[in-house]
């Protein structure tokens, strides 16, 4: 844990552990998987595709009404080969009250992403949090595709 500033201390709260498990019920058999990456404990696991093993979207996670800044997501997505699309994520959930609200803001938005793109989206819930993630999915597949016959 990085003791730099006072919200860091949420990275071994139950916000990690909220938003955790609730990425793991975006899980479709055999296709859309979370992966921790353990060189870096303070980050989320990425959602990934498990037939291209490739993350399908880069997501910052806050509570906080305050800008977050998502300039290394963005690089990163950037600089793959196949960039996927980035969002600021606010919510109210933790481990003992679920979210009933999901604020997404789009922050980087590649080409191949362009058909579900919307800068801002409130979402209800937990349930439909859960199916914003697997309809990126769906989009995801079409660019996996494309990705197998290049």
């Amino acid at each position: 844990m990085n003791p730099g500033a006072p919200s860091n201390n949420e990275r071994s709260g139950d916000r990690d552990l909220y938003i955790s498990g609730l990425l793991r019920r975006t899980y479709v058999e055999g296709t859309l998987k979370q992966c921790d990456v353990d060189s870096i404990p303070e980050m989320l696991p990425y959602t990934v595709c498990d037939r291209c093993s490739l993350p399908i979207v880069l997501i910052e996670f806050t509570r906080s009404p305050e800008y977050k800044a998502t300039r290394y997501m963005e690089a990163w997505s950037k600089d793959m080969r196949h960039p996927v699309p980035v969002y600021c994520v606010r919510h109210n959930g933790s481990e003992s009250n679920p979210a009933t609200f999901f604020e997404i803001e789009s922050r980087y938005c590649p080409g191949t992403h362009l058909a579900i793109f919307k800068k801002k989206v409130r979402l209800g819930g937990e349930k439909a949090f859960v199916e914003w993630v697997q309809n990126l999915y769906q989009q995801h597949l079409w660019v996996c595709s494309r990705k197998e016959s290049i």
